[in-house]
């Protein structure tokens, strides 16, 4: 898009002392899916197993499917705000949603409405909103990361955050320190909004006004011969 920008103001033959803010090339989360596999061995060693999963989640492939709530996603379902400028992913901000939940020991413990958001120790962090709600359960680290229009899509690996670590052996579910054990994969392939309809109408007024500026020109040069 700023190259696109960038041959509009060209084309204007226009001098632009300060650039566009970054703010204009925002897009933000507004579908999209969540696939997750667990290390059944690595659960293990946890002291967990799943039981099962709620009707919200599917299966693939990858292991079971959340979808990702948009940012009107009706009450009580908690809404992505996940928002970024795709020419600069350090401007990732917000956080993913999702519904449904994963059921470990005989539904004893339930995990889920996950929390995606960037921060921690990998790059990204995944939070229970159910039966351990606030807990950062995983450090997300990614491996790969697709920026197309209309499309963000991260893949990466799960390790076992240290707030998830310590909980599990103060409730007595493992001996084990697990903080920072892979247990994981994760894809998460969202749907974003195109840029901003006003960063386009700029745009398209820029280049207007370059060829009404030629047209101007023309027919002064005209009326000297």
């Amino acid at each position: 898009m700023k190259t696109w920008l960038a041959g509009s103001l060209l084309v204007c033959g226009l001098a632009v002392a300060t650039p566009p803010p970054a703010s204009a090339a925002t897009v933000e989360v507004i579908g999209g899916t969540t696939s997750v596999a667990l290390d059944t061995d690595a659960l293990a060693l946890a002291g967990l197993e799943i039981a099962g999963v709620t009707p919200a989640v599917g299966s693939g492939p990858d292991g079971v499917v959340f979808g990702v709530n948009g940012p009107d996603a009706p009450f009580p379902q908690r809404q992505s705000t996940l928002s970024f400028d795709p020419t600069d992913l350090t401007t990732l901000s917000g956080t993913i949603e999702h519904t449904g939940s994963v059921l470990f020991n005989g539904e004893g413990i339930v995990t889920g409405n996950f929390t995606i958001a960037p921060g921690g120790p990998a790059g990204f962090t995944v939070t229970d909103n159910v039966s351990l709600a606030g807990l950062v359960l995983f450090d997300a680290a990614p491996t790969n990361v697709v920026v197309e229009p209309g499309r963000l899509l991260v893949e990466g690996t799960l390790a076992v955050s240290q707030a998830f670590a310590d909980a599990l052996v103060t409730g007595g579910f493992t001996q084990l320190d697990l903080g920072g054990a892979p247990i994981g994969t994760f894809v998460t392939d969202t749907v974003v909004t195109p840029l901003p309809g006003a960063v386009v109408l700029a745009g398209t007024a820029l280049a207007g006004l370059g060829l009404l500026r030629r047209g101007q020109l023309r027919r002064k040069a005209a009326a000297a011969a």
